[in-house]
């Protein structure tokens, strides 16, 4: 029941943020900079990131594809450590490289993000497999 109700914050999380960028994209980058610059929104951020990934990680063990919860959540994990170990100068760079990318490939992130929160969702409502 808990990992229903945590799946289901996690689905409207993304499905908010793929509507967002999809919607928005200057903006919603705007905002990852002006986050990932300050150190507290940026820790805070990134805790989320990990938690959320391993609720990922070690809650999907009985979903039809759980092979893609797996590896998004791993991503997610591994992407929060970055955040949280990277040094200032990574960071600028990461960021630079971000402002760079064209308008068209945030909306198609933001797409994609929406279809995983809806995939998510369907597969926390069938619940999980029995055999």
């Amino acid at each position: 029941m808990l990992a229903t109700g945590l799946f289901g914050l996690l689905s409207l999380a993304w499905l908010a943020w793929g509507v967002a960028l999809a919607v928005l994209p200057t903006s919603s980058t705007h905002w990852i900079r002006r986050s990932l610059e300050d150190p507290l929104p940026r820790f805070v951020l990134a805790q989320g990131l990990v938690l959320a990934g391993l609720l990922l990680l070690l809650g999907t063990g009985a979903t039809a594809i759980r092979w893609l919860w797996i590896g998004i959540g791993g991503v997610m994990v591994v992407k929060g450590m970055v955040w949280l170990g990277a040094p200032e100068s990574f960071r600028a760079r990461v960021l630079d490289q971000l402002d760079r990318v064209p308008l068209w490939s945030r909306r198609i992130v933001g797409v994609i993000m929406v279809g995983l929160a809806t995939l998510l969702a369907t597969e926390t409502i069938r619940g999980p497999i029995t055999s």
